[in-house]
């Protein structure tokens, strides 16, 4: 799938039956997109008169529609097609929106290829979540990514609410999140797009260290005051070991 197109946000002006479409069938929201879907996608702008491309909203099924002879499919539904066709190979339950119509991409959201998503356990280091919940309170976060090893991240967000259409932010925050580590640190994966984790994976947290006490000094034991009479027995029984003077 071309990274200009992945990224591409339009709204797209339909005429004659393709009016007719619900606008409930336009995709919407983030999408992170199976290599299989993208590789289908290939083929698809690839055809001479595509029509309409469609992808089940969890990126892991898709469809398309084309004029096997161009110039002949005026009447022909495409959109309707593709819908059909990918709605009957979702088989988990995931509903097809579209895509895509002919060459121009329609999905409204954030898109991003599943092999850049992070995949299997993760352990987040206390810093890393401390970045992560103050990326989640900024007004419109982008993508926030993580290296495998949970101990470095990085996030990207968009500093005028409404002006980063055209802003790849998964890809920021990964470029961000590599760029923290040394040739031999872990790779960056992305954790989360907008405030919805994408991460596929059991996600684990660092016990914050508890601040240990100050050590209390040990009480020293007090010296033990003899009484004057100890000390009267005391120097008697010395002068009674004494040899007596010659």
């Amino acid at each position: 799938m071309k990274k200009v197109s992945l990224i591409m946000i339009s709204l797209f002006v339909l005429t004659g039956f393709k009016a007719s479409l619900a606008q409930t069938e336009y995709g919407q929201g983030n999408l992170v997109v199976a290599p299989s879907v993208d590789e289908k996608y290939k083929k698809y702008l690839s055809l001479e008169e595509p029509l309409a491309f469609a992808i089940s909203t969890d990126g892991k099924f898709s469809s398309g529609s084309f004029c096997q002879q161009p110039g002949t499919c005026k009447d022909i539904n495409g959109p309707k097609i593709a819908l059909a066709r990918c709605n009957a190979t979702s088989t988990n339950g995931a509903p097809c929106k579209l895509f895509a119509i002919e060459r121009d991409v329609i999905w409204y959201g954030r898109i991003s290829l599943k092999s850049d998503v992070g995949t299997g356990p993760i352990h987040l280091a206390v810093a890393v979540e401390e970045k992560f919940q103050k990326y989640l309170g900024l007004d419109e976060p982008l993508a926030f990514a993580v290296s495998t090893d949970g101990q470095r991240s990085s996030g990207s967000f968009c500093q005028q609410s409404g002006t980063c259409e055209d802003v790849d932010g998964p890809d920021l925050a990964l470029e961000r999140c590599h760029a923290t580590g040394g040739p031999k640190a872990q790779p960056c994966k992305i954790f989360a797009i907008g405030k919805d984790i994408v991460w596929d994976g059991a996600v684990t947290l660092a016990e914050p260290k508890l601040s240990q006490p100050p050590t209390q000094p040990k009480a020293s034991t007090p010296t033990r005051v003899r009484s004057s009479k100890a000390f009267r027995d005391l120097e008697e029984d010395i002068r009674r070991s004494q040899p007596p003077a010659q």
